[in-house]
């Protein structure tokens, strides 16, 4: 608010309210679910995974280092698709400016656009921006259904080595206890969970 009541008159002339208010909108929620979700996930997530990884040491440190190659590929996947997501949503964002800006001025001279007969155009105009907007979060959907796909294919496939690894190890006398191994899926699953929240992007709820 600071920034935008420093601009001089000029540059206020030049942009439309609908767009000002989309950016301070924008802004705003993505400080706020920042700050009041995104944070305590991190904080939660972090403790989270380090009290998981000392569990898994402590029963098996081969098994530990072996399926934490997971984790490593689920922060490979993050590290790809994040950027094609971020200039992805820069685009809906834009498409959002435009509609908006569109329905702001509308509102602002309802009375002129009535009188010259506008209606229709405007609202063509409208929709075009709101159908951009669609088609360019419909691509958005692709990258995200790709990347929690190979996540959960991350997670799934390493509990799968764990099981096979964990048999393995103690068939061979290197794990004492078969609940060793029980108890270590257990902590990769908690690993694995703390991993996916704590990245960008992540949107579950439970």
């Amino acid at each position: 608010m600071a920034s935008l009541f420093a601009q001089p008159l000029s540059k206020l002339d030049q942009v439309s309210v609908g767009t000002v208010v989309n950016a301070i909108t924008t802004s705003s929620n993505s400080i706020q679910q920042s700050i009041s979700d995104k944070l305590a996930i991190l904080f939660q997530s972090l403790a989270l995974l380090i009290a998981a990884y000392i569990i898994a040491f402590k029963y098996s440190w081969a098994l530990t280092l072996a399926t934490s190659s997971a984790i490593l590929f689920i922060l490979f996947v993050c590290c790809l698709t994040l950027p094609a997501i971020s200039k992805i949503q820069q685009k809906v964002d834009k498409a959002d400016e435009k509609h908006s800006a569109i329905a702001a001025e509308v509102f602002g001279s309802i009375r002129t656009v009535i009188s010259l007969g506008a209606e229709a155009p405007l609202a063509t105009k409208y929709r075009q921006w709101v159908e951009e907007s669609r088609k360019r979060g419909m691509s958005l959907s692709v990258i995200m259904g790709l990347q929690f796909g190979l996540i959960f294919f991350a997670m799934y496939a390493s509990y799968a080595l764990a099981f096979w690894l964990g048999l393995r190890l103690f068939q061979q006398g290197h794990i004492p206890n078969i609940n060793t191994v029980i108890t270590y899926v257990f902590s990769l699953q908690r690993c694995l969970v703390a991993t996916h929240k704590s990245v960008p992007g992540y949107s579950f709820r439970s």
